[in-house]
């Protein structure tokens, strides 16, 4: 017996950064998603810590490095210029590839963990 996979094609998008005038383009893929299980682990981001963490710029270092080599520093530096409804947007597109790959009790639990995240942004933490 064989099973049959449809394959969903990778998001990607292009950010236009006006302050230095390129283009960056990111895709949201597995090497993308691996590459944010190891830049979490390098910076021992944990479930416990992780409303404290800047998460936006991880999403963003794992979805441009998944195309392109960028440093952190300088993803970090191009996060700082990226409004909140941007950076949201692109939360929002990880998360949802994420999603994608996890079993239903492993997204309930992301789910939560996202909520606290979002409280604690909130709260200014």
């Amino acid at each position: 017996m064989r099973k049959v996979i449809n394959i969903k094609p990778a998001e990607e998008i292009v950010l236009v950064d006006p302050e230095s005038q390129r283009e960056y383009v990111g895709i949201f893929n597995m090497k993308s998603l691996f590459l944010f299980q190891t830049k979490m682990a390098e910076l021992g981001i944990t479930r416990e810590n992780l409303p404290d963490c800047d998460l936006m710029t991880v999403c963003l270092y794992s979805v441009l490095n998944a195309n392109e080599e960028i440093e952190y520093d300088d993803v970090e530096q191009l996060a700082r210029r990226i409004g909140p409804v941007g950076g949201k947007e692109i939360i929002g597109m990880f998360m949802d590839m994420l999603y994608d790959s996890m079993s239903k009790e492993q997204q309930e639990m992301a789910k939560k963990m996202m909520a606290q995240y979002v409280l604690q942004a909130r709260k200014g933490k």
